[in-house]
Formats: structure tokens, sequence, C-alpha cells
């Protein structure tokens, strides 16, 4: 399959379904409740409702614990040529009286116009 075939599959921002997507990530903060996942809730709440909805999920996390420990094991680099390249690794969160937050990250690049960018942000939890 070419580029070209592999980016048509892809959905435009324009027609994502971010209101779909806001009720998705509200159902995973119940099953997975965590930081990381309101956040990635917040910018779908507000590509669904605006800003200002966006920034009353950010602001309930004011009160989230803060992280007591995090590491990084099992790190990887994979690179996809000269402009691309995706780190792959796993990630231990621990807060006081919590069970550990365990899971799989991957953060994919892209260099445009000969500048790194951040294309896409993935968090895997493992199951505890």
């Amino acid at each position: 399959m070419s580029t070209l075939e592999i980016r048509d599959l892809h959905v435009s921002v324009e027609d994502t379904d971010w209101a779909g997507m806001a009720a998705l990530y509200a159902e995973l903060a119940v099953v997975v409740p965590s930081p990381v996942v309101e956040l990635n809730r917040a910018v779908v709440v507000g590509k669904a409702q605006g800003p200002a909805a966006a920034l009353e999920v950010v602001d309930a996390l004011r009160d989230a614990p803060a992280w007591g420990g995090y590491e990084m094991s099992d790190v990887r680099l994979v690179t996809t040529g000269q402009d691309g390249a995706a780190l792959v690794y796993k990630g231990t969160a621990e807060r006081d009286g919590e069970v550990a937050f365990v899971g799989t990250m991957t953060s994919v690049y892209a260099r445009i116009n000969g500048t790194w960018r951040l294309a896409l942000y993935t968090q895997t939890p493992h199951p505890a």
C-alpha cells in the first residue's frame, strides 16, 4: 500500500466525531482513572464543546496528588527513515496510597522542515 493510499484511509480533523470521542474518554476515565486520561479527554472535549469546557476538565485536576516517582524502562527507538522515529517505552508511575500506574508509551516524531515535531503520543495501560 502506498503512502497516498494509507493517508486516504485517515479521517480529517473536520470529519472527526469529537463528541463521540469525548464520550469514549469519559468511559475510559471511569475504567482507568488517571490525570493523563483526563488531559486527553480535555483535548477532545475542547474540540467538541470549546475551550471553556476543556478548561473545566483541566481545572478538576488541580487537586490530583502529584506522582511520587516515575521510571522509564525497556526503551526502544524505532526509526522510520530519515524523517520519522518512534520512542517506545514502559512507564511506571507511583503515588502514595495508590496502585502504581504501568503502561506502554509511544511517542512518534516527524521531522518537518528540519525540526523534529511530536506527531502522536499514546499511552496503553497494562492490566493491574
